[in-house]
């Protein structure tokens, strides 16, 4: 669905008043809104869908958010400011005063309040947690009241000291209205916030042309840059009917487009649907991150499901279709591991980025330690550069390590001929070689955060086409190569995973060394410089004479033509038919080079004065 603002056609039955109406009424789409136009003064509700005249978005609330218009508390001698000691951004106001409920001015959990008129250090915007009357601190002596327990908005807002209520100066508690705009931590127009129950899983599917060439030889190539897919299949069981209603009214609502808030000269929307964001705190390990929490994604497959009264079930598809397999060195889907440092000690299923060859590799060893780098790089006998060789391979392997679940699952249909002869005869002989590669179906369950993160980090970074070695288990267990186009990832409950996956023989045996330094790097070019005209030192109407006392400047654009780098020391003026240009006094005849990067005053370059007979000079 789209739309574009209200219409001011005087028709009455007019498409665009009939736009507007529905979405006044929060009925465009399925699902009809609960709460309708956001109104200040009235609080809402976990999971409440309001409409937003300002900017014609929906906001969904993450939390019940009360009203706080009109409350101001400012006092002297009366607030004293206590740090938590149980988080960095939970605190406590105490009002030795014990009335947070004046009349007229009652303050209530979930307000969102200003504190201002503090020393400075803890001033900020905080929301109320609780409220207790008749408390006494446990942390500073014959300091009782009401404990106004508050966590912060924002990392600038927190109580930084202790605070003593004796200070003289006034200090103001104001509460705010909640507004959908300007409070993104308590309303969500465009990140899917909602949480996913256990059970949900994640499905990655690479998209390849497979090449055959006879005798079982085979290679997988990508079909584009965004080759890797991503399926998040999320749950959401129960639920009651606020809240499946506000995650069916999210995703209809976000079936077209929403309004773009940069200038555009050519659209005023986004062409195709405009997609979510996945909010970070309801992802689940180990797609947590930064880099996901800024991709779009779109979901167009989704099912409503009532179970019996105010218990609903919603299952839904998150796909993501823009992310490209040449980030592999910095994040895909899976949060990006830390580079490898020797200082650290790493620990069975660790996962370093090695900056050297821009690979990954995984700690294999029981054995922590340090100072075990996995590869060093390195010129081979040919001086050919960047060839990179793996060390302490006790520790670090770019194998594939983990040993699969019990329940192996072994499918084999070898490639052979037949030849059908009289009499209802029929000869079958093998198709040449590597008539029987393996296909196996693995699983991988109950495994912990750690084990989980290395594998999928693993299997993702093969892209779904580099081959990779694995040993299977008995009666299979030689090592081989295999490559891996599919598998899927079950969150079953906390600190516990499952991985199914489906690994194909590879019908050629390269280990990870052997198949990173497959290509050779090119011979390089020495550099060479050119540039397209000389510099000519002259004015107008003057020729290519030069007036004492004038400045000459020219700038020649230079261009290294060859594969290694050139360094400039200095520049030399050569005339094209008497020779040399020479400045007039000195003795070289090389004149100065300038670099780039100074500024416009440092190009003056002024001729030494040698008191010449005849006004020479």
């Amino acid at each position: 669905m789209s739309w574009n603002g209200w219409g001011n056609n005087s028709n009455t039955n007019s498409s665009s008043e009939i736009v507007s109406k529905n979405l006044f009424e929060g009925k465009v789409g399925n699902v009809v809104n609960y709460s309708g136009i956001f109104e200040t003064g009235v609080s809402y509700k976990q999971f409440d869908v309001v409409y937003s005249t300002g900017n014609a978005l929906f906001y969904y609330a993450k939390e019940d958010i009360t009203f706080g218009g009109g409350v101001s508390i400012s006092d002297d001698n009366r607030f004293a400011f206590i740090p938590h000691e149980a988080g960095p951004n939970a605190h406590y106001i105490i009002d030795t005063f014990n009335r947070p409920d004046d009349v007229n001015a009652t303050l209530q959990v979930g307000h969102i309040i200003d504190v201002s008129g503090t020393t400075g250090s803890n001033d900020g915007r905080y929301k109320i947690l609780n409220i207790e009357k008749d408390y006494t601190s446990t942390t500073v002596d014959n300091l009782t009241g009401a404990a106004i327990k508050i966590w912060g908005t924002s990392p600038t807002s927190y109580v930084e000291n202790f605070e003593a209520a004796t200070g003289g100066h006034t200090i103001s508690l104001t509460t705010l209205n909640a507004y959908p705009d300007s409070n993104p931590d308590l309303w969500s127009t465009d990140r899917f916030f909602f949480d996913a129950d256990y059970g949900s899983s994640v499905n990655f599917k690479a998209n390849n042309i497979r090449h055959e060439y006879g005798n079982g030889y085979y290679i997988l190539q990508p079909r584009s840059v965004n080759s890797l897919s991503f399926e998040a299949n999320l749950k959401f069981d129960n639920r009651t009917n606020r809240e499946a209603n506000a995650i069916t009214h999210f995703v209809e609502n976000h079936l077209g487009q929403l309004e773009v808030y940069t200038p555009s000269p050519n659209l005023q929307y986004k062409q195709g649907i405009s997609g979510i964001r996945w909010d970070g705190n309801a992802m689940f390990n180990p797609y947590r991150s930064v880099e996901n929490e800024a991709k779009t994604f779109y979901c167009t497959d989704f099912n409503h499901s009532l179970n019996f009264e105010n218990s609903n079930n919603v299952d839904l598809v998150l796909r993501n279709l823009d992310t490209s397999t040449l980030r592999k060195s910095e994040q895909l889907y899976i949060r990006k591991a830390e580079d490898y440092e020797d200082s650290v000690f790493y620990e069975k299923n660790d996962v370093v980025f090695y900056s050297g060859n821009h690979e990954y590799y995984y700690y294999q060893s029981d054995t922590s330690s340090a100072n075990t780098p996995p590869a060093e790089i390195k010129n081979d006998f040919n001086n050919r550069e960047n060839y990179s060789q793996d060390l302490n391979t006790g520790f670090w392997s770019r194998d594939f390590l983990w040993k699969p679940s019990l329940s192996l699952n072994v499918s084999s249909k070898p490639r052979m001929q037949e030849i059908t002869v009289g009499g209802g005869y029929t000869q079958i002989y093998s198709d040449g070689i590597n008539e029987n590669l393996l296909n196996l179906d693995l699983q991988f369950n109950n495994r912990n955060d750690e084990e989980t993160y290395a594998i999928l980090h693993f299997l993702e970074q093969k892209l779904g086409h580099k081959p990779f070695n694995f040993t299977p288990p008995a009666p299979y267990n030689r090592e081989k190569n295999f490559v891996c186009e599919e598998w899927t990832h079950t969150y079953n409950y906390k600190n516990n995973h499952s991985i199914s996956a489906r690994f194909q023989e590879f019908p050629f045996n390269l280990d990870a060394e052997s198949y990173t330094n497959l290509e050779t790097d090119p011979e390089l070019a020495e550099g060479e410089l050119i540039f397209s005209s000389p510099i000519s030192f002259s004015l107008q109407d003057e020729g290519e004479r030069i007036v004492p006392g004038e400045k000459g400047k020219a700038r020649v654009k230079l261009k290294n033509i060859g594969d290694t780098p050139v360094q400039l020391y200095h520049a030399e003026a050569i005339e094209r038919t008497l020779g040399t240009f020479v400045v007039l006094g000195q003795v070289s005849a090389n004149v100065p080079f300038v670099s780039n990067d100074l500024q416009k005053e440092d190009y003056i370059y002024t001729l030494p004065n040698h008191n010449f007979p005849f006004n020479l000079d």
